[in-house]
């Protein structure tokens, strides 16, 4: 629902073309996790972009885990087709273990992010998403591809 608010929201205010979508393969380092993502990237000027995103981490041993981000990235310009990016934001996770529960935790996003694009609309991507709160660390890494409206 996050997602759909902020996504709705910066639509409105973005101008044609700094609008991507995209999907993802993820991994999660706490529990050894793959997983699938979905997100979208509002940009507000050439180097300043919104992206909320989604994640749901397949079931591994007793643990099944979900997360929802809102990152704010600074892209830099490397190359004509090549981009990185610092990022830094906010999740909410679940984790649903077998026979005990689940545990819902709010934190911080610290990261950074690699964008190839192999076309005026398709684009490789990479991720390192360190994600921090109370007595919770993972590292979340992910591989994806992203189309721009």
């Amino acid at each position: 629902m996050l997602m759909c608010v902020v996504g709705a929201f910066c639509t409105a205010h973005a101008d044609s073309g700094d609008i991507a979508v995209g999907v993802q393969l993820d991994h999660g380092s706490a529990a050894n996790q793959i997983g699938l993502g979905a997100k979208v990237q509002i940009g507000f000027t050439d180097e300043l972009r919104l992206e909320p995103s989604f994640n749901y981490y397949f079931r591994q041993s007793e643990w099944a885990t979900w997360d929802v981000n809102l990152n704010l990235h600074y892209v830099f310009d490397v190359a004509d087709s090549f981009s990185v990016y610092p990022l830094a934001g906010l999740f909410v996770s679940n984790w649903d273990l077998d026979n005990v529960g689940d545990d819902t935790r709010f934190g911080a996003n610290l990261g950074a992010g690699a964008e190839y694009a192999i076309t005026d609309v398709v684009s490789l991507t990479g991720e390192l998403r360190y994600m921090l709160t109370g007595d919770y660390r993972q590292l979340a890494t992910s591989v994806g591809v992203t189309f721009k409206f």
